[in-house]
């Protein structure tokens, strides 16, 4: 539940048709809300709209490559959200540090192991619910 007792809103960007099914079946079973996208351009498009608290990313999309997607959601980021999550079936060192330079919160190799997701997102859940974040177009408060 967010801070207005609503569930997770999760959008997963993922070009694997089985991959994002399952894993949006997974999320509703746990209660979030979900949605997703199978190329990054959509999955942009969605962000605007959809305003998720959550975004599980692959690395390797079709059209936008994931990296440029996380790039422009953390242009237009508010207080650190959405929480980001990458996965990748390529997980070696070079292609986590990328991620995390560019905005990653924490990433995953595939195949995700379920458990760690769902950890992952009960986490996420207290941290919105501790520390909202600020709404768009509001500036951040001097020292704080």
């Amino acid at each position: 539940m967010t801070a207005d007792g609503n569930p997770l809103n999760v959008l997963v960007v993922d070009d694997c048709c089985d991959t994002c099914t399952s894993l949006q079946l997974l999320l509703r079973h746990w209660g979030y809300e979900s949605r997703a996208a199978q190329a990054g351009q959509s999955g942009l498009e969605l962000m605007e709209s959809l305003r998720p608290d959550v975004v599980v990313l692959d690395i390797g999309l079709p059209d936008v490559n994931g990296l440029e997607v996380l790039r422009r959601i953390r242009e237009g980021k508010r207080a650190g959200w959405p929480f980001v999550i990458c996965v990748s079936g390529w997980s070696d060192e070079k292609t986590r540090d990328t991620a995390r330079l560019a905005g990653c919160d924490v990433f995953l190799a595939k195949p995700m192991d379920p458990e760690a997701v769902g950890s992952m997102l009960k986490s996420v859940d207290l941290l919105r619910r501790l520390c909202p974040p600020e709404p768009r177009g509001r500036a951040a408060r001097p020292g704080g």
